[in-house]
């Protein structure tokens, strides 16, 4: 337990204060987070010393919407790097299709096997969901980059 602790708050340990240059120097492409009071998962594009740009997924929609996002420095309150949209969904599908099999595995059947076919059709149906939106709403954010 202190272990897996330790992986989810060890990331946050390492954030730098106040330090844009930071941001300044992420790869383009770099899958980020920015916090400004809401949360907006983008990839990053560039940063000035007055403002951040990125680039929305493209699997969410945004055929007609915007093809960059900025936001000025002033209303950025923090910059995450992300895990990967692949890893996301990985976990996501996991945590989800766990679920689906206790639930499966609880349906009253006359048989036995139809318990495991329940539990293997809904850990599937419930992993495929819990990827899909684990790819979009990340459950564990990466290393904090900057934070005002």
């Amino acid at each position: 337990m202190l272990a897996f602790l330790i992986f989810i708050l060890a990331p946050g340990a390492r954030a730098q204060t106040g330090n844009w240059q930071a941001v300044e120097n992420l790869a383009p492409g770099s899958r980020i987070s920015v916090e400004v009071g809401h949360r907006a998962i983008c990839f990053f594009v560039v940063a000035t010393h007055d403002a951040l740009t990125c680039a929305p997924p493209r699997h969410r929609g945004f055929l007609f919407g915007p093809r960059k996002l900025t936001f000025p420095r002033q209303i950025v309150r923090e910059v995450r790097l992300e895990h990967s949209e692949a890893a996301d969904a990985a976990f996501g599908a996991v945590i989800a299709g766990g679920i689906g099999v206790t639930v499966g595995a609880g349906v009253k059947g006359p048989q036995a096997a139809n318990r495991w076919i329940g539990a293997l059709f809904l850990g599937g149906v419930f992993g495929a969901f819990g990827g899909a939106i684990g790819r979009d709403f990340p459950l564990l954010h990466g290393q904090v980059v900057y934070k005002p």
